[in-house]
């Protein structure tokens, strides 16, 4: 055995690979609630445009009555009720909006949802991941056809004001692997 002194060491690069069984789960969940999520995101839009809409329609009544302003497009009259009209659809979205959305936060669990989300934003775990592990999965036998030259690459990532997702597969096409969000 060959002793060297400390500054002749070269450090070796360590990879943290965190195990998170319980991920199947949530995707299992998540795929199962696939298309109930695009209808979310489809009421949501319209949801959306017809918030802008009324709140278009509610500057246009101020400046009518507290007269400033570009010229109304309507008299008051027409413009309260197209805005009422515009409350009564959004309000019917809600109603079907609600129980698909306390649908989607009971994913997985009742009680936390699912392990990587927190509504529509990140959990503290996958914060958690995101920021001790370089890569998650939930089995170790997902690496089984990986070479030790695996260079695994997350999903890219989205800002809010992206104008569209680019986020893409991660490790593998396996529902258990995850280099990214689920």
């Amino acid at each position: 055995m060959t002793v060297r002194p400390a500054s002749q060491i070269v450090p070796v690069a360590q990879r943290t690979a965190l195990i998170l069984r319980e991920l199947e789960d949530d995707v299992r969940e998540v795929e199962a609630f696939h298309q109930k999520e695009l209808r979310i995101i489809e009421l949501m839009r319209e949801k959306e445009r017809l918030e802008e809409d009324s709140v278009r329609i509610r500057l246009e009544l101020q400046r009518c009555r507290k007269g400033y302003g570009p010229a109304p497009t309507a008299s008051p009259g027409a413009l309260e009720r197209e805005y009422a009209k515009l409350r009564s659809r959004i309000e019917e979205l809600d109603r079907q909006l609600t129980p698909l959305a306390i649908e989607s936060s009971r994913l997985n669990n009742p009680l936390w949802g699912l392990l990587m989300r927190a509504g529509n934003e990140k959990s503290h775990l996958a914060f958690q991941a995101e920021r001790f592990a370089d890569i998650y999965t939930s089995r170790v036998s997902n690496f089984l056809e990986a070479t030790p030259y695996l260079f695994a690459r997350s999903p890219r990532g989205t800002a809010p004001h992206d104008p569209i997702d680019l986020s893409g597969p991660g490790v593998s096409s396996d529902p258990g692997d995850s280099g990214g969000m689920p």
